[in-house]
C-alpha cells in the first residue's frame, strides 16, 4: 500500500484493480479513472475499477463500440445482453447532444478512400480523413481478388481453412513486395499484415510464408489486432459458396467476416494505404448479415477497376440465381413490426359533449401504438342521415275505411293500393267510401193480425238458416257486432237478438220451434245442429 501511495499514476488491468479496494484504499483516492478499450470489456469487468470512485471522481470510458465487443460463448449470457459493453450501453442511452458524449471524428491513420467506406457503412458519415496517406501506384486502396475453393473443417477442430486462399494470399504478398512503392518508405515485412477469422487458416498461411522465406510478415486472427496498424493488410475470408448452398445464411452461426460487422470494421480500419480482400464474392454477397457491406465493397472495387478474377455483370447474374434458389422461412418468435410513428404513447382526446346520445365513442385500443388518425368530434363526423324515403307499411283494408294511409298525390309515389297485399280469391275493385246522407227515421208499422198456427210439413233434414248481411250504407238499429271483411267474404252476425222487422222475427221464432221438435225426434242430429238459444260465430259462405 505504501508503494501505491507514493505514485500518482497507477496502470493496472480491470481484474487486478479489484485488489486495490481490498488493500485498504479508500474511495476517492484517485481523482481520475480512465478505462482504455472499454468497448471490449464486459459490464461486470468495467465496474471493478469504478468501485474506487466517489462523487468527485472523474471517470473516462474510451473505446469504439462499433469495433470488437466482449467475446461470449454462452447463449444464456447473450440472451441477457451481457455481450454489450458498458460503453455501448451508455452511448445508446444518452442522446447525441449530451455533453458527456464525445466522438472523435478526425482520422489520421488511413487513406481517404478507406475512411470514406467505413464512415458510410459504420459511422453514419461522421468520420473525416485528416491525414494524407499515399496510395499504391498499381492497386486501389480497396481491392478484391476472386478465388474459388472449398472451406474445410477438421474433425477435431471448430475452425475452417481454405487452401486455395492460402496460395492466393501468398502470391499477392510476393507481388506486393516486388511492387513496393517508394512513397511508402523502406520495405518492412512487419508493415504487411494478413488477417483471417480462423486459427487453422492462420497456421497454414504462416507455414506457406516460411517456405518462401517471408516469416517476418504478421499473420493474426482479427481478435488479436485491436490497437495495431499496418501499411497494407490482406483479408482471407475462408468461407465459400458452399455455405450459401446449405441455406444457413440468416442463422446465428459464426461465419467470420460474413456475419460479424464489428469484426470486419476492426480489420479494415487497421490499414493505412491498402486493403486487399481474397475470397469468394458470391458467398460474401449472399450469406450472413454483412452481405450488404460486401456488396458495397465489391461495387466500389468495380468502379475503380480493382476487381480481379470476375466481372461485375457475371457476379450479378450469379447472385440473382442464388436469390431465386433461396428458401425463405418465417421466424415464429420474431417480434411484431411496429412503425416508428406508432411506438410513442398515443394522445387520447378529452371527452366532449355529445349531441347525439345514440352515438358512442369507440373503446380505447389495447396497445399504445394502435393509434388512429385524428378526426373531428363525433357529432360532426357522423351527421344525422335524413330519411330518403318513407318506409313502406302494408295496409290492410277494413269494412268501411278501405285505405286510410293512401292518399292520392301525397308524395310517396303510390297513387293506388299495392297489388295483392293479401291473397285474394276473387280480385275486386275497391273505391274510397262516399259520404252517405243520413237515413230517415224508421216508421212504426201496425202489428199484423194474428193467425192460427199452422203445422209445417215434416222435413227430412233442416239446413242452417242463411244469415242476411247487414246493410252497407248504415248500421242496423240496435248495434252491430263484428266486422265484415269484403275481400275474404266473411260475415259475422249477432243472432236472434238483432233488431229486425216484426215479420222476420215471427218467422225466426217458428223456425226455432221446428228445430226444437226435430232435435227431440232425431237425437242423432244433435251434434250437427247448434244448441238452442242463438247462433254466434263465423259462417263461411263457401261451406
Amino acid at each position: 500500500v505504501e508503494d501505491i501511495l507514493k505514485h500518482r499514476v497507477i496502470v493496472v488491468t480491470l481484474s487486478i484493480s479489484m485488489h486495490l479496494s481490498t488493500m485498504g484504499l479508500r474511495k476517492g483516492h484517485f481523482t481520475h479513472i480512465l478505462l482504455d478499450e472499454a468497448a471490449q470489456a464486459m459490464e461486470c469487468e468495467a465496474i471493478m475499477p469504478l468501485a474506487l470512485a466517489n462523487d468527485s471522481t472523474r471517470i473516462v470510458l474510451a473505446g469504439d463500440h462499433m469495433q470488437l465487443s466482449p467475446e461470449l460463448f454462452s447463449e444464456f449470457a447473450k440472451e441477457r445482453n451481457l455481450h454489450i459493453s458498458l460503453l455501448e450501453r451508455l452511448y445508446d442511452h444518452y442522446p447525441s447532444t449530451f455533453p458527456c458524449k464525445i466522438l472523435l471524428c478526425e482520422n489520421y491513420r488511413a487513406h481517404e478512400a478507406i475512411i470514406q467506406f467505413t464512415s458510410e457503412l459504420f459511422y453514419e458519415q461522421k468520420l473525416v480523413s485528416s491525414g494524407k496517406q499515399p496510395r499504391h501506384d498499381y492497386f486501389y486502396p480497396l481491392t478484391f481478388f476472386t478465388t474459388r475453393g472449398e472451406d474445410v473443417q477438421d474433425h477435431n477442430s471448430t475452425a475452417f481453412y481454405n487452401n486455395s486462399e492460402v496460395y492466393e494470399v501468398v502470391e499477392r504478398v510476393c507481388e506486393l513486395k516486388k511492387r513496393w512503392p517508394p512513397s511508402w518508405g523502406k520495405l518492412d515485412e512487419q508493415s504487411i499484415g494478413i488477417m483471417t477469422p480462423y486459427s487453422d487458416q492462420v497456421f497454414r498461411i504462416r507455414s506457406e510464408l516460411r517456405k518462401r522465406r517471408l516469416g517476418g510478415i504478421s499473420v493474426e486472427r482479427v481478435l488479436n489486432v485491436q490497437g495495431k496498424q499496418f501499411r497494407a493488410i490482406f483479408l482471407s475470408t475462408v468461407r465459400t459458396r458452399r455455405t450459401c448452398s446449405e441455406g444457413k445464411g440468416t442463422s446465428d452461426i459464426d461465419f467470420g467476416f460474413l456475419s460479424n460487422s464489428k469484426l470486419l470494421n476492426t480489420a479494415i480500419t487497421r490499414a493505412q494505404s491498402l486493403v486487399a480482400v481474397v475470397g469468394d464474392p458470391v458467398a460474401l454477397c449472399s450469406v450472413g448479415r454483412c452481405r450488404k457491406v460486401w456488396e458495397r465493397f465489391i461495387e466500389i472495387c468495380n468502379k475503380n477497376d480493382s476487381l480481379f478474377g470476375i466481372k461485375w455483370s457475371c457476379l450479378r447474374s450469379q447472385l440473382d440465381g442464388v436469390e431465386l434458389k433461396r428458401v425463405y422461412t418465417l421466424n415464429p418468435l420474431a417480434p411484431e413490426f411496429v412503425p416508428r410513428q406508432y411506438r410513442e404513447p398515443r394522445y387520447f382526446m378529452k371527452p366532449v359533449m355529445n349531441a347525439y346520445p345514440l352515438v358512442r365513442y369507440p373503446a380505447p385500443p389495447s396497445h399504445q401504438y394502435q393509434i388512429q388518425p385524428q378526426v373531428v368530434p363525433y357529432p360532426l363526423y357522423y351527421p344525422a342521415a335524413a330519411a330518403a324515403f318513407i318506409p313502406f307499411r302494408p295496409v290492410y283494408p277494413g269494412p268501411y275505411v278501405q285505405y286510410p294511409l293512401v292518399v292520392k298525390n301525397n308524395g310517396t309515389g303510390r297513387e293506388s293500393p299495392p297489388p295483392q297485399v293479401m291473397p285474394f280469391r276473387q280480385p275486386q275493385q275497391f273505391s274510397p267510401p262516399q259520404p252517405q246522407p243520413a237515413p230517415p227515421p224508421p216508421q212504426q208499422q201496425p202489428p199484423p193480425p194474428q193467425q192460427p198456427p199452422q203445422q209445417p210439413p215434416p222435413q227430412p233434414q233442416m239446413q242452417p238458416p242463411q244469415p242476411q248481411p247487414p246493410p252497407q250504407q248504415q248500421n242496423p238499429p240496435g248495434g252491430y257486432l263484428g266486422l265484415v271483411h269484403q275481400q275474404q267474404q266473411y260475415q259475422i252476425i249477432r243472432g236472434p237478438q238483432q233488431h229486425q222487422p216484426q215479420q222476420q222475427h215471427q218467422q225466426q221464432q217458428q223456425q226455432q220451434q221446428q228445430q226444437q221438435q226435430q232435435q227431440q225426434q232425431q237425437p242423432q242430429q244433435q251434434q250437427q245442429q247448434n244448441p238452442p238459444g242463438g247462433y254466434l260465430g263465423l259462417v263461411h259462405q263457401q261451406q
